[in-house]
């Protein structure tokens, strides 16, 4: 939805240009004092106008699709942090972590979408608390965010995630997040 809403934006923007000159050369016609035939403009200036209604009514229409799609894709996410946190039998501390990386944003844009925010943030934890080694913490994350090509990147990322939170790995934003935590059970 968001390549189809630049595409439809960028042709938005052709047929507005295109509109504005054909007003141009109409106007200097009818300014003229010694009028030239309209040569068919007034037509041109009527199909182009009806393409620039047609284009701004479907610029809507996705950006209304986008925002059904990011509240179906906010609510599928908040189940997939309540099954973690129940499955890994999280701490609120801990599922506060996994919803600030799985639910970065309140609105999808055309500029930054959910994927690349999700993926960066799951790939800093990966490589901060959720690391395997001190190597691991050492590296930063630089990149820049681009719209993906694909998710297959982000699918990877968050089975990472789950196998290293299966295996004991736990959440936590402090310096000594590879050291391992004590349980105290209530009563003893």
């Amino acid at each position: 939805l968001r390549i189809n809403g630049e595409k439809l934006e960028e042709l938005l923007s052709e047929r507005a240009v295109q509109f504005r000159a054909i007003q141009r050369r109409l106007l200097t016609r009818f300014k003229d004092k010694t009028p030239a035939p309209l040569q068919h403009l007034d037509t041109l200036l009527d199909g182009t106008y009806k393409q620039v209604i047609a284009l701004a009514d479907a610029v809507e229409e996705n950006q209304d699709n986008l925002f059904q799609s990011f509240t179906k894709l906010r609510s599928a996410t908040h189940l997939v942090i309540l099954l973690i946190g129940l499955w890994q039998k999280l701490s609120p501390d801990q599922v506060a972590i996994l919803e600030a990386a799985f639910l970065p944003l309140q609105q999808d844009t055309q500029e930054l979408g959910w994927e690349e925010t999700v993926d960066a943030a799951i790939s800093h934890l990966l490589k901060t608390c959720l690391s395997k080694s001190s190597k691991e913490q050492a590296l930063n994350l630089s990149s820049q965010l681009n719209i993906p090509k694909d998710t297959s990147r982000l699918k990877k990322h968050i089975t990472l995630l789950c196998d290293r939170l299966a295996k004991g790995g736990r959440l936590c934003l402090s310096t000594d997040a590879a050291a391992p935590q004590t349980m105290v059970m209530p009563g003893k």
